[in-house]
């Protein structure tokens, strides 16, 4: 594990997935983070050990991919579609992410930026 703590969840470094399917990224990340979410309320006290959580989304900036449920949300341009279906797969997966913290019963703050 390189030394780091991750709530009792396995965080060794290894390959997920080869070849690469940036498709599926967003729902991985929202799935990861949810389960260190749910692993630390599971394992740890809040108060004695709080949990610092940075999930960075790779295709909002740059909008290259998104899952398939998520196309068509625009009638735009074809630019703009992609743009639309990329944060609206984010969306989603920030909500999947803030549903783990309710479910934690601690206190958080969620601060997003872009």
């Amino acid at each position: 594990t390189h030394g780091r703590d991750c709530g009792g969840v396995d965080c060794a470094q290894s390959i997920v997935e080869q070849p690469f399917d940036p498709f599926g990224l967003n729902a991985r990340y929202a799935a990861r983070a949810a389960a260190l979410i749910d692993a630390h309320a599971t394992n740890r006290s809040a108060e004695e050990h709080p949990l610092f959580l940075y999930v960075a989304f790779a295709h909002t900036h740059t909008p290259l991919a998104y899952a398939q449920r998520w196309e068509n949300r625009t009638a735009h341009g074809e630019h703009s579609s992609v743009f639309v279906s990329t944060v609206a797969e984010v969306d989603w997966a920030v909500g999947e992410i803030r549903s783990a913290a309710d479910r934690s019963g601690e206190s958080w703050l969620p601060w997003v930026t872009a």
